[in-house]
């Protein structure tokens, strides 16, 4: 949560009421309301940022699965070993949350990356620029076609984000059956190579 681009998917879950029907977790200490503010204008300068600070620290912890876990342990919780699979089963579009964003960094690839490929989902990829062009450098697939990518290219972070969240609600907005049909060569494939 202390990064540009996750600050701002809270903000698109909670501005776009995504948490009624998504799954997300939110559960990193946020720091001071200037740092969060110095990191969320990177992305949306425009908006009301008192508003979105406060409904975002209002918001955190936001837990599917840490509840048990003690504030010390929560700190230092670690996404890598972690996947359930019904969450993937109860959705149909993965936002992937990769580590860099905005730093100016050669597209890297965690865990983040690859779970939507093993779970089989279609995802829209928050990364550094270029990031699925690189993905497809290696072989695989993404949803070009189904949605436009163009934002992959987009250097400056807020219009990639941007850019990218009209995708998310592109899919959001078409029929579930339709989107799953037109991807499942696609996640074949990704399966397959991975």
């Amino acid at each position: 949560m202390n990064r540009s681009h996750r600050l701002a998917i809270a903000h698109i879950a909670l501005k776009y009421n995504l948490l009624e029907n998504g799954i997300f977790s939110f559960i990193t200490n946020l720091g001071n309301k200037d740092e969060i503010t110095s990191q969320f204008v990177k992305i949306y300068p425009n908006e009301n940022i008192e508003k979105v600070v406060n409904d975002i620290v209002n918001l955190v912890p936001y837990e599917l699965d840490t509840q048990a876990l003690s504030p010390e342990d929560k700190q230092s919780f670690q996404t890598i070993g972690i996947t359930k699979k019904s969450w993937y089963e109860d959705s149909y579009i993965h936002i992937t949350s990769e580590s860099s964003f905005d730093e100016s960094l050669d597209p890297f690839f965690s865990e983040k990356t690859w779970r939507p490929i093993i779970m089989m989902q279609p995802f829209i990829y928050l990364g550094e620029p270029r990031s699925l062009a690189k993905l497809r450098s290696y072989g695989f697939k993404t949803f070009d076609g189904i949605i436009d990518e163009s934002y992959d290219s987009i250097e400056d972070p807020g219009e990639r984000h941007t850019a990218a969240m009209e995708q998310l609600k592109v899919l959001c907005s078409m029929d579930q059956e339709e989107v799953l049909a037109k991807a499942k060569p696609i996640l074949d494939h990704n399966y397959d190579l991975m």
